[in-house]
């Protein structure tokens, strides 16, 4: 990748001419920025490789006493490296889905599995883990992935979205679980958009509404979130805006 990203901006540099040559080849990183970035990049590589070395075993192991699926042989699973997070600069977070080939259905959800990895005088070891979990958002042989929010100043969490049609309706929905102690709990789950257009002729439908998260106050503990949903509902306009706070470990309307 960055050796296409050199040879891209060399090429730019022919194409533009001599006019804009200047302003390119101050894009073009020196020995040192060069350097820097191939260290990244092969750092990035090893991180991702924890995944064939350390997490894949594991889970091959945990099979050998375990069924991922009821009536299924665990020979017919599928490990995914689905996403890597990282909590810190020696801390990481691995999500891997366990599937069957032929998840084709519309309640055919894959399970889930979580490392959590750091590294120790270079050495990563795993932490805690989180094998074979159920999950309730997900169709057609997958699930959401969750994007990682900081919801305070030492208090991180995963934000799924997640939609889904049937009979012409198209429902979204708002999921936050906060990861502490290696654990998830649900804090959030809202209505996140909602429309009708499969319902009605071409542009009659009724409902075609879409929310909004915006993470705000963030001089507080735990932050605030702000929800605002705008659009069409039940043939008018319409726009709300909600604040949650977080209080007993979740958030509730203010």
């Amino acid at each position: 990748m960055l050796k296409l990203t050199i040879v891209i901006l060399i090429t730019a540099c022919f194409l533009f001419g001599n006019e804009k040559m200047k302003s390119i080849e101050e894009l073009i990183p020196n020995d040192k920025q060069l350097k820097v970035m191939i260290e990244q990049e092969q750092a990035e590589k090893e991180k991702d490789s924890l995944f064939e070395k350390i997490i894949i075993l594991e889970l091959e192991k945990y099979g050998e006493n375990k069924s991922y699926f009821e009536n299924k042989d665990n020979s017919e699973i599928i490990h995914k490296l689905q996403k890597r997070y990282e909590i810190n600069k020696n801390e990481l977070l691995f999500l891997i889905s366990s599937s069957l080939e032929d998840f084709d259905c519309h309640i055919c959800i894959p399970k889930m599995n979580w490392f959590h990895l750091k590294e120790e005088n270079d050495k990563w070891t795993i932490q805690s883990k989180i094998l074979n979990r159920d999950f309730t958002l997900g169709t057609w042989g997958s699930f959401p992935i969750p994007e990682l929010i900081k919801i305070g100043k030492n208090d991180i969490a995963f934000k799924y979205i997640f939609s889904y049609s049937q009979n012409g309706y198209t429902e979204t929905k708002l999921l936050i679980e906060s990861f502490k102690n290696d654990k998830f709990s649900e804090i959030l789950q809202e209505d996140f958009a909602f429309d009708d257009t499969g319902v009605y002729e071409e542009n009659e439908e009724h409902n075609n509404w879409q929310g909004t998260l915006s993470i705000i106050n963030k001089n507080k503990k735990h932050y605030d979130l702000l929800i605002e949903k705008k659009g069409l509902k039940d043939l008018k306009k319409f726009y709300s805006k909600r604040l949650y706070v977080f209080q007993n470990n979740k958030y509730i309307l203010e």
